[in-house]
């Protein structure tokens, strides 16, 4: 198992999803290309405790990126990434960092986390919280790793992306297009009566 298959939690794929898959929960659609990246699956369900919700793989130029979608049980909370639930959030994947560097699949991990902001153009679209971290792998490589976390319609979405190259300008693209997508599907279904 490879440093993105114990980060992501995925096993292998073994090939592209055809066309454009929509994700059942928000009804948000995901192009097989967005930010420099392809689309490597369609939605993978999973379930945890409360939650249960669906990964989307995505990769290519060096960056591994998996964008998850998740229902909260019935819990209820404000759009955006900047409330006391998504801060938990994305104060609960940092704790899994640490983890990971405790029981060995990382080491001299330094994370940071970051004010709220805005992915994308548009100034109509959600805010994210956000946090990343440094470490050197068990393989002894460098890794940097950013995770994104919004809230929208009571649920979930965070964006989870890795490569060897901090200066990647992938890692860039993608939460920017990310954000312009979910922001124009937003917009879109506001403006359908």
């Amino acid at each position: 198992m490879n440093i993105f298959q114990r980060l992501f939690g995925r096993a292998p794929n073994s090939g592209a999803a055809g066309g454009d898959y929509r994700e059942p929960r928000l009804g948000l659609v995901f192009p097989m290309e967005l930010g420099g990246l392809q689309r490597r699956t369609k939605g993978r369900p999973y379930a945890e405790g409360n939650r249960q919700g669906e990964s989307l793989a995505y990769g290519g130029n060096q960056v591994e990126a998996t964008v998850y979608v998740t229902q909260v049980g019935q819990a209820e909370f404000p759009d955006g990434g900047d409330s006391e639930f998504i801060r938990a959030e994305l104060e609960s994947a940092l704790a899994a960092v640490r983890e990971l560097e405790r029981v060995g699949h990382y080491r001299s991990v330094k994370l940071f986390m970051g004010d709220p902001e805005r992915l994308g153009t548009d100034p109509r679209n959600p805010t994210w919280a956000k946090a990343a971290f440094f470490a050197v792998t068990t393989g002894g490589g460098p890794l940097v790793s950013f995770t994104y976390i919004t809230a929208l319609g009571s649920k979930v979405i965070k964006l989870r992306m890795s490569s060897a190259d901090p200066d990647n300008s992938t890692l860039k693209e993608f939460p920017h297009a990310l954000g312009d997508l979910i922001g124009r599907q937003r917009s879109d279904s506001r403006a359908t009566p």
